[in-house]
């Protein structure tokens, strides 16, 4: 069985590709989607060698990837000058939920 930090850095990098490779906003939210719900149900442990590569971004699995923090502040397309992309505001409130989230209890 394949280890729970595996498993997470591999959601962590599917997450990420997605992201990156979506060419629609329809596509990039739901991946985030997906993302969020893996998050939620199951509280994964990243390695800490990933959690920079996660937030920074990085290319440890042979592809660069641009990181989370990046996303919190895409510029919308010119027909939206001065905004963010629309699907900036669930990483950003993702990026607050990885952040503060409580400690185990």
């Amino acid at each position: 069985m394949e280890a729970e930090g595996d498993y997470a850095t591999e959601q962590m990098q599917f997450l990420l590709s997605a992201l990156e490779f979506a060419k629609t906003s329809k596509e990039r939210e739901k991946a985030f989607k997906k993302f969020k719900t893996y998050t939620s149900t199951h509280r994964p442990e990243l390695y800490d060698d990933d959690v920079c590569e996660f937030f920074m971004g990085g290319s440890s699995s042979g592809e660069t990837l641009v990181g989370l923090l990046t996303w919190c502040g895409q510029k919308a397309s010119d027909k939206h000058a001065g905004g963010l992309k629309r699907s900036a505001a669930q990483v950003i409130n993702r990026r607050h939920y990885f952040v503060l989230r409580p400690p185990y209890s």
